[in-house]
C-alpha cells in the first residue's frame, strides 16, 4: 500500500472520477448572459412559444389607424356577458354558445379601431404559442395565437373622438352562422377558452408596411406598458413539432441551473418561477415576424452559437464556479497524499520511525520489526527503547524526545495489549502507562500513525480505550502474521517510504 493509510486508492480514485464528471457537466451547461436587446427572428413554419407569462398583465393590444381593415377570427370562443346583453337589448339574437366567433372591421369607414387581448386565470404553465402564415401578393399575412392552461379575453371598438366617424364605423360580427352589422360605437368582448385560439389579419391600400416592410402596430403587453410582456421562458421551433431551435429560461445572475439537455427538450421546471424575462418589439414581415428578448437566461441554441468559453461562463457564475473547484481541490488533495507518504514530514536522510509496544505483549515481534527497519532507514532512524535509551537516562523524558523526533509511530497491538495487572486494573487506563503516553503524544503531535494488529489481534473499539486515544481506531491498520512476515513488511515500507518498499524488493 504506498497510498496513505487514511486515503486509500480508491478514494483518490472516487475523487477524480467526481472532477471529471462535474468537469464534463459544467462545459455542458448552457451559458447565462446578460441580454440588452436580443433580436429574434422567427420564420413561416416556425412558432415563437411564450411560457409562463406574468398574470395580472395585457398581452397583447392593437391600434389600428383610420383605413385599416382587420380580420379576426376565433376558434373555441363565446361572446363576452356584456356583449350579448347589449345585442340582446337592441333586438339582435347572438346565441352565445362556445365555437368559432369571426370580427370584421372594414376599411371603409373613417373611423380606427382598437383591439385589446388579456390572459385570464393563467396556470403556472400557461403557455402561449404565436405562428405566421405567409403572405402573398393579394394576401397579407395572418397571425395566429394559440392558448393552453389559460383564457384569453378579447375586446374590440372602434375609438374615434368625432360622432360622425363612429357612425359610418363598418362592423360585422359572425357567430353560430349569423352576420351582424355593429355600430362603431358598440364594444365586443370575446372570451377564448383554453385549447383555443385567435388568427389576425389586417391590411389597407397601400399597405401598412414601414420602409423595412414590418408591420409595427401590434403591440405586447398592455397598453402604454412600453411594448414589453413578462414571462418565465420562451423558445423558437419547428411548427407542430418538439424541434427546437432556440430556448432560454429566466434564471438568477450567478445561479446553478439545469443541464442543456433539459433545455434543448424546451423544459423549465427548475430555478426561479418568476416572470424575470421580457419580450418586445413584435413586428410582422410578409415571411415572418422579428421581436427582441431582455433579462438574465440560461439559453440553448441548436446551432451551438449561445455558447460561451468556460472561463467566461465561470466569471458569470462565482456560486457554479464554487461548486465546481471544491471537487477540484479534493482531487488536488487526493493525488497529493497519494503521491507522497504517511502524514508527517520526513526529515532529511530519510523517515524516523517510533516503534510502541508492549513488552509482555509483543516484544519478540518489535525486535524482528525493528531489524527489518534498521536496514531499510538505518539503526539511527528508528527508535526502540530497549536498545536507543543509555543507562541512567530519564525513560519518560528519552521517550518524549524521540516521539517529538519521529515521522511515524507504529503501534503493536496484540493479544495481551489490552492485559490488566496484578490488582485487575488494564493497564491501558492508567495515566502512567507508557504505552498509552506514546499513543496520546504521536496523536496531539499528528505523526503518522499505523496501529499493526499481531497475529490477528483485533482492532480495539473507541469504547475499549481511554478518551485521549480513542482517535486511533480511525487509523488504518496493517495486519502482521508470522506466516506472511515479508510480505507484510513490505507492505508497511511501502506505507511508509515507497522508495524502501522498491529497494527491499530489489534486495
Amino acid at each position: 500500500m504506498a497510498v496513505a493509510a487514511r486515503l486509500p486508492r480508491a478514494g483518490f480514485l472516487a475523487a477524480a472520477l467526481l472532477c471529471l464528471g462535474l468537469d464534463i457537466w459544467f462545459w455542458r451547461l448552457p451559458p447565462a448572459q446578460q441580454w440588452t436587446r436580443h433580436d429574434l427572428n422567427i420564420a413561416a413554419g416556425e412558432e415563437l412559444v411564450l411560457r409562463a407569462p406574468a398574470a395580472n398583465e395585457g398581452l397583447m393590444n392593437l391600434p389600428s389607424p383610420a383605413g385599416q381593415a382587420t380580420d379576426l377570427r376565433f376558434e373555441r370562443a363565446r361572446l363576452g356577458f356584456d356583449t350579448l346583453a347589449l345585442m340582446r337589448s337592441a333586438g339582435a339574437r347572438p346565441s352565445g354558445d362556445t365555437g368559432p366567433i369571426q370580427w370584421i372591421n372594414d376599411a371603409s369607414g373613417e373611423a380606427a379601431s382598437r383591439i385589446s387581448i388579456a390572459l385570464t386565470d393563467p396556470a403556472p404553465a400557461a403557455e402561449l404559442v404565436l405562428t405566421l402564415e405567409a403572405g402573398s401578393e393579394n394576401k397579407n399575412p395572418e397571425l395566429e395565437l394559440r392558448v393552453s392552461g389559460a383564457e384569453l379575453a378579447v375586446s374590440m371598438a372602434a375609438v374615434q373622438a368625432h360622432t360622425p366617424q363612429l357612425a359610418q364605423a363598418n362592423m360585422r360580427l359572425i357567430e353560430s352562422g349569423h352576420v351582424f352589422r355593429l355600430p362603431g360605437a358598440l364594444p365586443v368582448s370575446v372570451d377564448v377558452t383554453d385549447g383555443g385560439s385567435l388568427r389576425l389579419r389586417v391590411s389597407a391600400a397601400p399597405p401598412p408596411w414601414d420602409e423595412a416592410g414590418r408591420y409595427r402596430y401590434l403591440r405586447l403587453g398592455a397598453a402604454g406598458a412600453a411594448d414589453r410582456l413578462s414571462l418565465r421562458a420562451f423558445g423558437i421551433r419547428r411548427a407542430g413539432s418538439d424541434d427546437w431551435r432556440l430556448f432560454a429560461c429566466a434564471a438568477r445572475p450567478g445561479g446553478i441551473l439545469w443541464s442543456s439537455a433539459s433545455l434543448a427538450a424546451g423544459r423549465c421546471e427548475q430555478g426561479p418561477v418568476a416572470q424575470a424575462l421580457t419580450v418586445g418589439g413584435l413586428a410582422l414581415r410578409a415571411d415572418g415576424f422579428d421581436l427582441n428578448a431582455q433579462g438574465w437566461a440560461w439559453v440553448w441554441a441548436a446551432d451551438g452559437t449561445a455558447r460561451v468559453g468556460p472561463f467566461a461562463r465561470l466569471r458569470q457564475s462565482p456560486a457554479q464556479a464554487a461548486v465546481l473547484l471544491l471537487p477540484a481541490l479534493a482531487g488536488l488533495l487526493c493525488a497529493f497524499f497519494a503521491m507522497r507518504p504517511l502524514r508527517g514530514t520526513a526529515k532529511p536522510g530519510g523517515v524516523r520511525v517510533f516503534i510502541s509496544y508492549r513488552r509482555q505483549d509483543t516484544a519478540a515481534v518489535a525486535g524482528r520489526l525493528y531489524d527489518h527497519l534498521a536496514r531499510a532507514f538505518g539503526p539511527d532512524k528508528v527508535f526502540r527503547d530497549i536498545y536507543r535509551i543509555a543507562p541512567g537516562a530519564e525513560f519518560a523524558r528519552v521517550i518524549e524526545q524521540r516521539m517529538a523526533e519521529s515521522d511515524a509511530a507504529l503501534i503493536l497491538i496484540g493479544p495481551r495489549w489490552l492485559e490488566r495487572d496484578a490488582a485487575g486494573a488494564r493497564r491501558i487506563d492508567a495515566e502512567h502507562d507508557f504505552v498509552r503516553r506514546e499513543i496520546a503524544q504521536a496523536l496531539q503531535q499528528q505523526k503518522a500513525v499505523v496501529p499493526i494488529l499481531v497475529d490477528g489481534t483485533a482492532m480495539p473499539s473507541g469504547a475499549d480505550l481511554p478518551a485521549d486515544i480513542a482517535s486511533l481506531v480511525r487509523f488504518n491498520a496493517l495486519d502482521l502474521s508470522d506466516a506472511h512476515f515479508d510480505a507484510d513488511i513490505q507492505r508497511l515500507l511501502g506505507m511508509l517510504d515507497p522508495k524502501a518498499a522498491e529497494a527491499g524488493t530489489e534486495g
